[in-house]
């Protein structure tokens, strides 16, 4: 690692993503794995902002049940030498741009409280 890319030169980045397991469209891996080859970024944490609507399994057969991608993003750290933090939020949506999400369980809020730290 050069002067320019050690860790005190490098921006820092929170990354947030849709990310799931299996993945529910193709451009979520590339992200992260882009982000983590550039040099000049110094990854963070990666915050999983899911949606209930893609964790269960459609009818019909039409889609899958998925995960968060927390086993990807910690996966792709494994195989780069890098631990950061991972953490999913919320499962529905804001219901104003007030709303604070005091409302939804602790599990829903580790990606809020990730962010404030």
């Amino acid at each position: 690692m050069d002067a320019e890319s050690s860790p005190s030169k490098r921006v820092p980045l929170i990354h947030i993503t849709d990310l799931y397991h299996p993945p529910q469209d193709p451009d979520d891996q590339f992200d992260l794995a882009t982000i983590m080859a550039l040099p000049e970024l110094n990854l963070k944490a990666v915050l999983l902002d899911v949606t209930e609507r893609f964790l269960v399994a459609a009818p019909a057969g039409w889609d899958v049940a998925r995960d968060p991608g927390a086993v990807i993003a910690t996966r792709a750290g494994d195989l780069a030498g890098e631990s950061f933090p991972i953490a999913t939020g919320p499962r529905q949506p804001l219901a104003s741009d007030r709303d604070d999400l005091s409302d939804q369980p602790g599990t829903e809020q580790a990606a809020i409280r990730l962010l404030h730290e």
